[in-house]
């Protein structure tokens, strides 16, 4: 005798498909929905998506160049120093727009600037994310 083989294919639940495809229908409603509808909305949509193009370049190139200062900072941090000459942190304000800067705080602690600059790539990173984010929406 011969032995039969049943062939069982596996189908998805009608109902589980059903509702996956009825949620992913209504995203793409909604996201249809906030799209610009006339010419003058579309162009002033895609000017608005390119300048936050043009301000999430020039937060990729200062968080390149605060790494890249942090990475030197990093390694003369290994040798100990205290204070640098080498590095420096200065705070300066204008009281006019046509006075000269004045200095406030000038700071040469290593380490302390290192904190400083890893604070403040994390939060370009955190502009960067939102505006990547915003720019693909």
């Amino acid at each position: 005798m011969k032995e039969q083989t049943k062939k069982t294919t596996t189908q998805p639940t009608g109902k589980n498909e059903v509702e996956q495809l009825k949620a992913q229908i209504k995203k793409l409603e909604t996201q249809l929905s906030q799209q610009p509808q006339s010419l003058e909305e579309k162009i002033k949509f895609f000017q608005e998506k390119q300048e936050m193009i043009k301000r999430l370049n020039l937060l990729d190139n200062y968080a390149d160049n605060l790494l890249k200062v942090g990475e030197e900072i990093q390694k003369d941090q290994e040798e100990d120093e205290f204070l640098t000459d080498r590095y420096f942190m200065k705070i300066t304000y204008k009281p006019t727009t046509y006075g000269s800067e004045q200095e406030v705080l000038k700071i040469q602690n290593i380490k302390l600037i290192g904190e400083v600059l890893g604070f403040a790539i994390g939060k370009i990173n955190e502009k960067r994310n939102e505006l990547q984010t915003l720019i693909n929406a």
